[in-house]
C-alpha cells in the first residue's frame, strides 16, 4: 500500500516544474493576447496549485524520514515557511490569471486585447511564485540528501 510520506517526492516535482515554465508560457501569452494561450496558462496555474496544496500537505509525513536530522532541524522551519508562501501565491497566481480573463477582449481584431499593466503583473506574481518554489525545492533536496549545498 501506498503511505503518505511516499507521495511527498513523488508529487512535489510537479509545482515545481509547473511554477517554473509559467512565466515563460506568460511572456508567450501577453506578447500574442491569445485566448487559447490564457487557457494553457490558467490550466498550468491550476494544476500547480493543486499539486502545490497535495505537496503541502504531504509534506510533514516526511518528517521522520529525512536522512541527517541536523540539517533537518536547522532547514525545516524555512522550508515550511517556504513551501506555505508558495502555496498561497500559486493560488494567487490562479486567481489573478481569472479576474484577467474576465477583463479581457479576445474578440477584439486589433489593439490590446488584455491591459498592459494586467499582463505584467501577473508575470511578475508567476515570476516570484516560481522563484519561492525553486527555493523550497532547494531546501527540501538538502534534507533529502542530507548536505548542505
Amino acid at each position: 500500500m501506498l503511505e503518505l510520506h511516499v507521495l511527498h517526492p513523488m508529487i512535489v516535482h510537479f509545482p515545481v516544474a509547473m511554477l517554473f515554465i509559467m512565466p515563460i508560457g506568460l511572456v508567450f501569452w501577453s506578447h500574442l493576447q491569445d485566448g487559447s494561450w490564457h487557457a494553457a496558462m490558467l490550466a498550468t496555474a491550476l494544476g500547480a496549485a493543486i499539486s502545490t496544496s497535495i505537496a503541502y500537505a504531504t509534506g510533514p509525513a516526511m518528517i521522520p524520514h529525512g536522512k541527517n536530522p541536523e540539517i533537518m532541524e536547522m532547514l525545516m522551519p524555512l522550508h515550511e515557511t517556504m513551501a506555505l508562501m508558495t502555496l498561497v501565491l500559486s493560488w494567487l497566481v490562479t486567481l489573478a490569471l481569472t479576474m484577467v480573463y474576465f477583463i479581457a477582449d479576445y474578440g477584439a481584431e486589433t489593439g490590446e486585447r488584455v491591459p498592459y499593466w494586467a499582463r505584467f503583473w501577473v508575470i511578475v506574481l508567476a515570476a516570484i511564485t516560481g522563484a519561492a518554489a525553486a527555493y523550497t525545492g532547494h531546501l527540501g533536496a538538502q534534507m533529502v540528501w542530507g548536505e548542505l549545498l
